[in-house]
């Protein structure tokens, strides 16, 4: 985790994301006094409040706020971004999960394909027009069964709801799959987090989290389909065994 007390300089900043919401996300260089470079995305999050009557932020999360978030996941051991910190008065900063060599599969991935694709899935696959170019992730995710991934949410859930942390409504987690054979379930985007009790929190948490898995699986699905009706665009990647969920 880099020490950002330190001091540091934002460079390279590339827009990426402006969310239904109006969030801003963008990629950037985290420079460091060291002379070490990190690749980071920068997150607006004063753009929407999750609920202005509990946390007080009316109409606005300032980021110490959304910082504040972070660190109650953390103590709860709950899988989120490893580090984070405040980059000004209206972003926070956050790692690079593309650039580290991750995959994110969620709602906004499912999105993407579902709404690029629809019922000509096999057409856009034979012209490349992917909505998201296949990569070894993808093939990696294809062998993740059903119950490894439930299993590994069941845990993720459970210690979010024991520390009363009631994930979000729209992404409350996400399946992240390295290039290397790693593969995890966090929660990424904390925007609309409510901390409450434990038994609120596994009641509601139980019931977004079915929404969610049809969302992966869903994902998943997809991309077995590509893989059994076009096996010649993943023969191109490299066979990497799967590990352990992190």
């Amino acid at each position: 985790m880099p020490d950002l007390d330190q001091g540091f300089e934002i460079t390279n900043i590339k827009p990426f994301l402006v969310s239904a919401f109006g969030e801003r996300k963008q990629f950037a260089t985290l420079k460091l006094p060291d002379g070490s470079v990190i690749e980071t995305v920068i997150k607006d999050v004063t753009r929407h409040c999750p609920d202005d009557v509990k946390n007080g932020c009316r109409g606005v999360i300032p980021p110490k706020w959304y910082l504040s978030v972070w660190e109650k996941y953390i103590e709860a051991g709950v899988n989120t971004h490893e580090w984070m910190g405040v980059a000004d008065e209206n972003n926070i900063i956050m790692p690079n999960l593309y650039a580290e060599g991750w995959r994110i599969y969620g709602r906004c991935f499912y999105g993407s394909i579902d709404r690029i694709i629809g019922k000509s899935i096999y057409k856009s696959v034979e012209k490349h027009n992917y909505a998201v170019p296949l990569s070894e992730q993808d093939l990696l995710a294809t062998a993740l069964g059903n119950e490894e991934i439930e299993a590994a949410v069941k845990v993720h859930v459970s210690k979010a709801s024991d520390a009363g942390i009631v994930l979000p409504f729209d992404d409350p987690y996400e399946l992240l799959v390295h290039n290397d054979g790693r593969w995890c379930i966090r929660t990424l985007d904390l925007s609309f987090t409510e901390i409450g009790t434990p038994e609120n929190a596994i009641v509601i948490n139980t019931r977004r989290i079915e929404k969610a898995n049809t969302t992966i699986f869903s994902s998943i699905e997809i991309l077995a389909d590509w893989y059994n009706d076009y096996p010649e665009i993943f023969a191109q990647r490299s066979p990497i065994a799967l590990s352990r969920p992190q």
